[in-house]
């Protein structure tokens, strides 16, 4: 499965970012290593809290992607024309 996927550095910079307690933060990744099958990445598969934190990984990283296209979009308009997303996608549906 995809969670087996997921590396272990990127998911505690993660929790540390959205966790402002890095004694939770560090509790969560001491029980994610101790969990994943492979060294350095994976979420333990059989865990109530797996699917939150898988959630929680496909919202960030769905940002990043959308955030990264936005980025793309402006810097590719004609005369290096700026915007908000919502408003350049509205420019391009006309």
């Amino acid at each position: 499965p995809w969670i087996a996927s997921i590396e272990h550095l990127e998911m505690e910079d993660l929790l540390r970012v959205c966790l402002s307690d890095d004694r939770l933060s560090e509790l969560l990744m001491s029980w994610i290593r101790s969990g994943s099958a492979d060294s350095g990445r994976g979420l333990p598969t059989v865990s109530p809290i797996t699917r939150p934190l898988a959630s929680l990984f496909l919202t960030y990283r769905a940002h990043r992607l959308r955030d990264s296209q936005v980025e793309t979009e402006v810097r590719t308009t004609p005369l290096g024309k700026k915007g908000s997303y919502n408003d350049i996608m509205r420019s391009e549906m006309e």
